[in-house]
């Protein structure tokens, strides 16, 4: 929605961590007119969501991340029953 007005949104999201960053991502994607609100002004220092499952993998692969952030995560320690279909893990 850059430029646009913020009244015109459909959706708020409050917070622009792991979480709200995917769902303005996939509401993006979506065609949902989105907007972001985050009170900090610089990025963390520190990691945040450090864990990486199928079902993360899964929501990276709807939003078309996958093939991108595959090299750099380290599966080694995934311990699921069930598979993703990006990555077979």
């Amino acid at each position: 929605m850059t430029g646009d007005d913020p009244g015109d949104a459909d959706v708020v999201i409050v917070g622009y961590g792991p979480v709200g960053a995917m769902v303005a991502n996939l509401l993006g994607q979506a065609g949902v007119r989105t907007i972001v609100l985050e009170r900090d002004t610089e990025p963390h220092t520190m990691p945040r969501a450090g864990a990486t499952d199928d079902e993360v993998l899964r929501v990276f692969q709807a939003a078309g991340l996958v093939d991108e952030l595959l090299p750099g995560l380290d599966l080694g320690r995934a311990r699921s029953s069930s598979r993703c279909a990006a990555t077979g893990w």
